[in-house]
């Protein structure tokens, strides 16, 4: 069916890709498990939070919150702490 409807493969995002059987390339960012004839990218997650947040904090904002859905994998160490480049208040 996927190659009758053209699917040329699969972009995942956060998904787990160690249970995926698919005739076409499969590319998982983050997917937090490793999986067989899946190319695998892993995101520095704190990195990009410490950016986004580095960010905003130059456009003025102070009050910042994190939230989130439900999460099969454990909350990242820097919810819930202090940003250690922002002056305290």
């Amino acid at each position: 069916m996927l190659v009758e409807r053209a699917v040329d493969g699969f972009l995942l995002l956060n998904t787990p890709a160690d249970k995926i059987a698919v005739p076409v390339p499969v590319v998982a960012i983050s997917a937090h498990s490793a999986g067989e004839n899946v190319t695998n990218i892993v995101l520095d997650h704190h990195l990009a939070a410490e950016l986004a947040l580095t960010h905003l904090h130059s456009l003025g904002h102070r009050r910042i919150a994190i939230m989130r859905g439900r999460m099969p994998f454990p909350i990242p160490s820097f919810v819930g702490r202090p940003f250690s480049r922002w002056p305290a208040r």
